[in-house]
């Protein structure tokens, strides 16, 4: 609930209202609908909780499998040709994007809890079949079955949009997308570990290729455990959202430039780092001769800069903008593709690559959380839930293409044709950063009054919710 503060105009939150939501979406004052203030405390936080560990759980699972998918493709079919690794990888993210609508549109109009238990059932199928293939088609299939279930992601999003103050929303959605950037940190930690099981339960085979998709199985179980008792988002908080969404509008129109640069930069900057997880265990292969082992040891190492490249953002922030910074990482990008460029001896020295994949690797995790942080600000008044469904759907193409291009590219043209490549359309976002500069810059317009028939409304909307 809001009320008005007479010497802005603006509405803000009052802690006395029933169904007050705190700052991290837990409601601190009594529900229409409930009888115990202490009960109600925790709910929201909780379903905010569980749809973060969602996001979590959905990273795992597309990550955990990169280091030892071609492996398991070999071992499958011998033949199988470096396009095989893009159609896997982007099987993934197709599944995400073709499930994402539909299961937003069922969740708004059955419940939430219902989409995610079926969501995580399909995650429990998808990775159980991904260890029991025995041929390259029935891999691949497990791969759509396990992307499908991701689509849960939007779903979480819309949860969190409904079940938090404006105020706050952007923060809670940065914590979203952290929790997705250390699921690529634990998923390949994950596959490291796997690579000590090597034992046979009868003919199933418990090892390096298979075991990352019973231990993606087993968290999907906890996933569903953790959704067994959501409490859905009232009616109030729903039209409170409307109320806010309307007021507005009525203020401001979408800001498409802005919109229009985060969406395709995050395209651009999903893509060259889906090119280098499609094909970095081939590259490392050929390049050095590694095993599954080192290149799980890898992918970690390549989660620690993630991690350390997204919490230096916070000091970094207090020195510049976040438009500037932007640009430093579009830079960095540029540098770190271009680094992995060789055309005399095709593969580049083990500390160039290391180099040139740690600048990658940071551009991506920081330059996505400037834009998720950036895209939320903008988006401030307006249905995030939607919007914030335009960015992943951009990622979600970009996953798709960027595997599939960079495994035809490297079987027809060769490293040096695909990271120059990526090198050339990384100066593109470099070029849309340097826009940026002046486009991306928010400001935060007070909010209008709402009109005598919008007042109206609402106190309508409070005395039905106090008849029910």
């Amino acid at each position: 609930m809001r009320k008005q503060d007479k010497n802005s105009n603006r509405w803000e939150p009052d802690p006395d209202a029933e169904g007050f939501i705190d700052d991290y979406g837990g409601s601190v004052g009594r529900s229409f609908f409930d009888e115990e203030p202490r009960r109600v405390a925790t709910r929201f936080s909780w379903g905010t909780k569980a749809m973060i560990f969602s996001t979590f759980l959905s990273s795992i699972s597309f990550s955990i499998v990169l280091s030892s998918i071609w492996h398991f493709i070999q071992k499958l079919n011998p033949n199988a040709d470096y396009s095989m690794v893009g159609w896997a990888v982007a099987a993934n993210s197709l599944g995400s994007f073709l499930s994402s609508p539909v299961l937003n549109v069922w969740a708004d109009r059955r419940n939430t809890r219902e989409v995610m238990v079926f969501c995580y059932v399909l995650m429990f199928v998808g990775n159980i079949l991904y260890s029991f293939s025995e041929n390259q088609w029935m891999l691949l299939a497990s791969r759509v079955i396990v992307g499908i279930s991701a689509g849960n992601t939007i779903v979480s999003q819309t949860y969190i949009s409904y079940a938090s103050q404006p105020e706050s929303r952007t923060k809670v959605m940065s914590i979203n997308s952290g929790a997705s950037i250390l699921g690529f940190v634990v998923g390949p930690a994950l596959a490291f570990i796997t690579t000590f099981f090597q034992f046979n339960i009868g003919k199933y085979a418990i090892n390096e290729l298979t075991t990352p998709g019973y231990v993606s199985a087993f968290l999907s179980l906890l996933g569903m455990a953790s959704v067994l008792t959501l409490k859905e988002v009232d009616d109030e908080e729903r039209r409170m959202s409307k109320i806010d969404r309307i007021r507005f509008s009525r203020e401001k129109s979408l800001p498409w430039i802005p919109i229009t640069i985060t969406i395709a930069l995050t395209f651009i900057f999903s893509a060259s780092f889906t090119v280098f997880e499609t094909i970095g265990t081939i590259y490392t292969q050929k390049a050095y001769g590694w095993t599954p082992e080192q290149n799980s040891i890898m992918y970690t190492l390549i989660g620690i800069v993630c991690i350390f490249s997204v919490v230096l953002l916070t000091p970094l922030m207090r020195l510049t903008s976040g438009r500037v910074l932007l640009f430093l990482m579009s830079c960095f990008g540029v540098s770190g593709f271009a680094l992995l460029v060789d055309p005399q001896n095709v593969y580049v020295p083990l500390w160039r690559f290391g180099l040139g994949v740690s600048f990658a690797a940071a551009c991506y995790t920081s330059a996505v959380a400037l834009l998720i942080s950036i895209y939320s600000k903008f988006l401030q008044g307006f249905d995030q839930g939607t919007l914030m469904g335009w960015v992943n759907s951009s990622g979600s193409v970009s996953r798709i293409v960027g595997p599939i291009f960079a495994s035809y590219i490297m079987a027809h043209g060769g490293p040096v044709w695909i990271f120059g490549s990526m090198t050339g359309i990384l100066s593109i976002a470099l070029i849309l950063s340097a826009v940026g500069l002046k486009h991306l810059h928010y400001n935060d317009v007070p909010l209008l009054k709402l009109t005598e028939d919008e007042e109206l409304l609402l106190q309508i909307e409070r005395d039905e919710s106090e008849d029910f």
